[in-house]
C-alpha cells in the first residue's frame, strides 16, 4: 500500500507544471515578485508552486501564461518534452549584472503579443493613439511606448486601457489566443498590394472576389 502511495506521489510529480513554468518565466525575464502579482497571489505561494508544493487551477495557470507570453500550445509542447527550454539562472532576471545596470527597457524594443493585441483593439475602437491616451489618463506618447515595445505592459495597465477603450477582458484574451491579428493581416496585405503591378492587381481581385 505505501509503495502503491510513492509511486502515485512520484507520477504526480513528474507531471506537475510548477516547474515547467518557472523555466518559462525565466526564459521570458519575468522576476518572481512580477509573476505573483500576475495571479493576485503571494510571492511564497508562487515559490511552493515552482517547487511542486502546492497545486494551482487551470484559470491560475492560464494567467500565468498570458502573463508570460506563451500559447496553450507552447505549453503543451514545453510540459511534454516536445520543446526543450535552454537553463537560465534566476539571477539573469534582475536588473543589475555583474554590478553593471542593464541597459534601460525603453531602448529593447519588444513588441509582445499583448502589445499588439491592444494596438488591435484600439483600431476597433476607432482611436488615434493620442485620443487613446487621453482615454486612459496618460501622456500623448504613452501608448506609442506601450505598442511598439518600449515600455512593458503590466497586468494592470492592460486591464485599465481595455477599460478606457470600453472593450472587454473577453475580447482581449480572445484575441490574444489568435495565431493571426485581422489587422495586421490587412497591413501586410496592404503592403505586398503596393507593390505588385496592375496586371497581378487584377488576378489578386478577381481572386478576393471569390471570398465575398
Amino acid at each position: 500500500m505505501r509503495k502503491l502511495k510513492d509511486e502515485e506521489k512520484r507520477k504526480k510529480m513528474a507531471v506537475h507544471p510548477g516547474p515547467v513554468l518557472k523555466k518559462m518565466r525565466l526564459a521570458k525575464g519575468v522576476s518572481p515578485k512580477n509573476a505573483a502579482k500576475i495571479i493576485g497571489r503571494s510571492l511564497s505561494v508562487l515559490k511552493r508552486f515552482e517547487k511542486r508544493e502546492v497545486d494551482f487551477s487551470r484559470e491560475r495557470i492560464n494567467q500565468l501564461l498570458r502573463g508570460y507570453r506563451y500559447t496553450q500550445k507552447e505549453f503543451g509542447d514545453i510540459l511534454e518534452g516536445r520543446v526543450v527550454l535552454p537553463e537560465i539562472s534566476p539571477k539573469s532576471i534582475y536588473r543589475f549584472k555583474g554590478g553593471q545596470k542593464v541597459e534601460p527597457r525603453k531602448y529593447k524594443k519588444e513588441i509582445t503579443k499583448e502589445a499588439r493585441v491592444l494596438k488591435a483593439l484600439r483600431h476597433m475602437s476607432g482611436f488615434t493613439q493620442p485620443q487613446a491616451a487621453e482615454r486612459c489618463g496618460w501622456h500623448r506618447s504613452s501608448i506609442d511606448h506601450r505598442e511598439n515595445g518600449r515600455t512593458d505592459l503590466k497586468p494592470e495597465e492592460i486591464r485599465h486601457v481595455i477599460k478606457a477603450y470600453g472593450r472587454t477582458m473577453e475580447e482581449f484574451k480572445e484575441l490574444l489566443e489568435q495565431p493571426i491579428l485581422r489587422d495586421e493581416a490587412i497591413e501586410k496585405c496592404t503592403k505586398i498590394l503596393n507593390k505588385i503591378d496592375s496586371e497581378k492587381l487584377q488576378a489578386v481581385q478577381a481572386l478576393l472576389e471569390n471570398f465575398r
